[in-house]
């Protein structure tokens, strides 16, 4: 493991050094994120070895929300090398998620912002300001080493329910005492969250298949480690293995609901929607990493970023994109992602020596979710209900049905359904443009 932590880290020092060039103050994105934390302290060090910096770090942060709030880890990365940051905070209360659309707008070639472009728009003015000409980023870290989460099922459709056991457990244990976690991450806080996501899908899995050998074997090792409802399960498992067969093209897309169903047919929604987002879990881990970095969805990100960057006259670098990085990344062992509980193992690895413990092994992370509901639902309402109320130029293409029984349930929505309609909101402001434009 130490071998492969190394060469790891010599690659990620290649890359940052390379993108830390600049006649001008180099900045960094600062989340207090594995990810950030990493390109930063590393940014600080090639900077230190050319006689240069300090090097700029930029942080939103966020004193009505604590819940999104980063600013522990934040402080713990500045605080451990005195001298080497010149921190730059963003506060992110005040920047509502609609404000500068218009502006990003006439900015993107084509297409939608992401949902983040205030915080990024902010961010780039306050570092153009600072002369600031090169910013880091830590996109897209997550997908190039790796949390190892789909190697729990690699381990069960292989019958290796004692790695899996071992492995479930100790995620629990850690995800279990994080102070923040994301919405997907809590499924990793539980045991029954575990077994309802990874243990019982990949029986089903097996019973659908008709391998009877591997799903009794499957059900003794389950009842030697849980404790189950035993009788539904096997009732479940039983009518899998008679029915037989896989479980189908699946559901269709969750955005279809919100879109016209004659609009969705004309312009094959369904069909684009498959090319362009977050790729669904594939066979293996290591796959669905390859499918993430090819996906539309990374990449419209990526393009977005660097146009609103060129606006500022800042460049944005993704130091975790070098091919060379890439490419070994991929071609790690499982025990390089996930180990003893601990995602994207490798990694940590080679930040423990450069980063505080607290950073380097943190678990989880912070969640914008309550300053954009927040932003959405009092600052950005009117416009929001504007856009979105009948007779504009989203009639044709929207589900007007569902879209107003939404509008009737605006306060209680969640942040999904919220970002749906932020989403048609933007589309509707777009389309105007194009029409006033001829």
């Amino acid at each position: 493991m130490a071998q492969y932590a190394e060469r790891f880290g010599e690659l990620f020092d290649r890359s940052v050094a390379a993108r830390t060039r600049s006649l001008h103050p180099v900045a960094c994105e600062l989340s207090g994120g594995l990810d950030s934390s990493y390109v930063a302290a590393t940014a600080a060090e090639a900077l230190a070895r050319r006689g240069r910096g300090p090097l700029v770090t930029a942080s939103v942060v966020f004193d009505a929300t604590r819940e999104s709030d980063e600013r522990s880890y934040i402080h713990a990365v500045l605080d451990d090398r005195p001298g080497a940051y010149r921190p730059l905070f963003v506060p992110g209360d005040d920047i509502s998620p609609m404000s500068n659309l218009d502006e990003a707008l006439e900015t993107l070639d084509d297409g939608i912002p992401s949902g983040t472009q205030h915080l990024i728009w902010r961010m780039l003015q306050l570092l153009r300001a600072q002369n600031v000409r090169t910013l880091l980023s830590g996109v897209d870290g997550d997908n190039v080493v790796g949390h190892g989460h789909l190697d729990l099922r690699d381990f069960l459709d292989r019958g290796d329910v004692a790695r899996y056991v071992r492995e479930a457990a100790a995620l629990v244990e850690r995800y279990g005492a994080a102070d923040h976690r994301h919405p997907f991450e809590d499924t990793f806080a539980s045991m029954p969250g575990m077994t309802r996501a990874y243990l019982l899908p990949a029986l089903y899995r097996q019973a659908a298949d008709r391998r009877l050998g591997r799903t009794l074997h499957m059900l003794v090792q389950m009842r030697r480690f849980y404790r189950i409802a035993w009788r539904s399960v096997l009732r479940e498992a039983a009518a899998r293995f008679y029915r037989g067969g896989s479980a189908g093209a699946g559901p269709p897309h969750k955005g279809m609901a919100w879109a016209d169903p004659a609009a969705a047919e004309a312009f094959r929604l369904e069909e684009r929607a498959a090319d362009y987002a977050h790729p669904a879990p594939r066979p293996t881990q290591t796959e669905y990493q390859r499918s993430a970095l090819a996906s539309g969805y990374l990449w419209r990100g990526i393009e977005e970023t660097n146009l609103y960057a060129a606006v500022h006259g800042v460049e944005v670098a993704f130091p975790f994109m070098d091919r060379r990085l890439v490419e070994y990344a991929l071609a790690l062992p499982p025990e390089c992602r996930l180990h003893d509980g601990w995602t994207r193992y490798v990694m940590r690895l080679c930040m423990a020596g450069r980063l505080p413990e607290v950073v380097a092994w943190r678990v989880g992370k912070g969640r914008l979710t309550a300053p954009f509901m927040k932003g959405i639902l009092k600052t950005d309402r009117d416009l929001l209900l504007s856009e979105l109320a009948p007779g504009g130029p989203l009639e044709g293409y929207v589900n007007r049905r569902h879209l107003d029984d939404a509008l009737a349930r605006l306060d209680a929505l969640d942040e999904t359904a919220l970002g749906r309609l932020v989403s048609l909101a933007t589309l509707s402001m777009l389309l105007k443009k194009k029409f006033a434009s001829g």
